[in-house]
């Protein structure tokens, strides 16, 4: 209130110094927070947060920024041992049995394709009724705004609040509980009850070798000229359970891969820019093209954006390209699920060709020869 009569009445020098001792409180209160007897480090990080945030708009020195910045990376980290885990168990063993069971006894190509297909991808408009149907049954759990944080407790992104919310406001809030409905509930799942038990069964049935995949790489849409031996060695590496060679093989190369396809398909994925130089788009704008929902589907858009990406999902790609995935995380859902998806997107361009142009996709465990290059790396 100070600061807007200093404001008023002409004196910017004496709002701002209003503006930053009502944001020094701010600050006192973090400190009380997490110093008091029933202190908590997760509200003192909050506001210490907001805090911050003020005294950048009321123009405080740098170093008294830095110094609040240090502090907070402090009650963050400290922040993580207050958080609780809460677990459910869903009993998945007869899904389990009939993943298996899908590809079990079939040829090498039969089974390949029951599992790449076997398994429907998300409903989308399915997926939004069901977290606005959420928001209407427990409306206290989005009363507030949530946040997401890393490992050491930092904040990565600010989950909006779906109560009361209408208009362009609501659409904007339930995208990213979308997608974090799908990391928490969905893709965890289908890598448990689905994919991992039919991998397994594939794998122990007939031993995929490099040379038997390889029909999947060949003069294949999705797959650009000179990438071949990449994909192949992503895609056998996860059949044999490597899902750290897998998953910084494959997941890379996806955007390159959509350019490639909607290039030819006549899209135009450059940009001029006013220098006349022409970058590609990055993966974020080819998502914004309508083409691409086009070619690829609004359930396979959403889940790539979800796995890659988004924030509130998995944003693997992200991660992957910026060191931040562990080991652990190359062998969990994220991973899995995107080893998946390109499985799926080699082998339908496939079964799209008529039978007289598709003599070379394998029966049982015979395939057609390869280069040189691959010798003798099969398994």
């Amino acid at each position: 209130m100070e600061a807007k009569l200093r404001r008023g009445e002409g004196d910017d020098d004496l709002a701002l110094e209003a503006e930053r001792r009502a944001a020094e409180t701010l600050v006192v209160e973090a400190e009380e927070r997490a110093s008091g007897p029933n202190g908590s480090f997760l509200a003192a990080a909050g506001f210490l947060k907001e805090g911050i945030e003020a005294l950048r708009r009321a123009r405080i020195p740098r170093e008294r920024i830095d110094e609040l910045k240090v502090r907070l990376a402090e009650y963050q980290h400290n922040s993580l041992s207050e958080m609780q885990s809460f677990e459910t168990s869903v009993d998945i063993s007869e899904m389990v049995a009939g993943a298996r069971d899908h590809v079990k006894g079939r040829n090498f190509f039969e089974a390949l394709q029951r599992f790449a297909l076997g398994h429907p991808l998300i409903d989308v408009e399915q997926l939004r009724e069901e977290v606005i149907q959420n928001a209407n049954d427990f409306p206290m759990q989005h009363l507030f705004a949530g946040s997401m944080v890393d490992e050491e407790g930092r904040s990565t992104v600010e989950l909006p609040t779906l109560f009361h919310v209408e208009g362009e406001e609501a659409e904007d809030a339930i995208e990213p509980e979308m997608f974090a409905h799908a990391a928490k509930f969905i893709w965890g799942i289908r890598m448990s009850s689905f994919i991992d038990p039919a991998r397994l069964q594939i794998l122990n049935e007939h031993h995929p070798s490099l040379r038997n995949l390889a029909f999947l790489v060949r003069n294949n849409p999705f797959v650009p000229p000179g990438h071949e031996g990449v994909f192949l060695r992503g895609i056998h590496a996860g059949f044999h359970d490597d899902f750290l060679v897998a998953a910084h093989l494959l997941v890379p190369q996806i955007e390159n891969s959509m350019r490639h396809v909607l290039t030819g398909n006549g899209v135009d994925v450059s940009n001029l820019m006013a220098d006349g130089t022409q970058p590609v788009k990055i993966l974020g704008p080819l998502f914004d093209l309508e083409e691409t929902k086009q070619i690829f589907g609004d359930s396979l858009c959403f889940e790539l954006r979800g796995l890659l990406i988004q924030k509130p999902g998995c944003d693997f790609r992200n991660r992957v390209a910026h060191g931040f995935v562990s080991e652990a995380e190359c062998y969990g859902a994220a991973a899995v699920n995107l080893w998946w998806l390109v499985l799926r997107l080699c082998l339908i361009p496939i079964l799209q060709i008529p039978s007289a142009e598709s003599q070379d996709t394998p029966e049982g465990n015979e395939s057609p020869p390869v280069k040189d290059s691959e010798n003798d790396q099969d398994q």
